[in-house]
């Protein structure tokens, strides 16, 4: 009985250092302050089209032709790691701004989006995670890229004046690790100037649906079933 006991006590002992190390680790390697969502303004650095003065009127600004999507937009994943047990969490985002395409305007709406991202550029702060990311979860050695096509016209209602900051919904096709599903999401746009034009939003994700591995890291986190992906797309003319 004795005997059974110790036992016990030292299988919990075991027990209580593996935990305390899985903390240790955790905070001493993994866990880190996430960068904050997407913004209109979060363009990468890179050299953009000069800015209009605000309120410029609308009835004066034709926005129809094609844009091109420049390298100041930002496209990537944003997931919670929990610790094993659930004893702590950690927000993860990589990004990249390795986004090209085209976006067409047509009067008052956006009659085509056709973006492409490199995921073999998405990058966060722990090159562990990107070494999972790029292989195990992602394969990006098969999928590199992803991509977004839109499927119905995004109205604008009316030209939006430069400065004004409106809202929208879009529906499109967004193809990941090889599968295509449709997406439908709120999107914010606005008309820098008359030559740029920003448009920002995040898509809800399960894994599972693209056929997405959710991974753990080094055995100590799991990453949630579920996250997003969020975008700002720059196009200038």
């Amino acid at each position: 009985m004795q005997s059974s006991r110790k036992r016990l006590l030292g299988g919990v002992g075991a027990l209580v250092v593996v935990v305390i190390a899985a903390v240790t680790v955790y905070f001493a390697f993994i866990k880190s302050d996430a960068p904050p969502p997407l913004t209109l303004n979060s363009v990468a650095a890179t050299t953009i089209a000069p800015t209009a003065t605000a309120g410029t009127s609308s009835a004066t600004t034709n926005l129809d032709g094609t844009w091109k999507i420049t390298t100041a937009s930002q496209v990537g994943y944003r997931v919670t790691e929990d610790l094993v047990g659930g004893l702590a969490n950690n927000v993860a985002v990589g990004r990249t701004n390795a986004v090209t395409g085209t976006v067409v305007i047509a009067s008052t709406s956006v009659t085509a989006v056709d973006a492409i991202t490199d995921l073999t550029k998405l990058a966060s702060d722990s090159s562990r995670r990107d070494g999972q990311v790029q292989s195990r979860i992602l394969n990006t050695a098969q999928f590199p890229k992803a991509t977004f096509t839109l499927s119905a016209p995004i109205s604008f209602g009316s030209v939006p004046a430069v400065g004004a900051e409106k809202k929208a919904s879009a529906t499109g096709a967004l193809t990941i690790h090889g599968v295509t599903k449709k997406v439908t999401f709120d999107v914010a746009y606005t008309l820098v100037s008359t030559t740029e034009i920003r448009m920002l939003g995040t898509v809800a994700m399960v894994w599972a649906d693209y056929t997405i591995p959710s991974p753990t890291f080094a055995g100590v986190a799991n990453v949630r079933d579920n996250g997003q992906m969020e975008f700002l797309i720059v196009a200038t003319r």
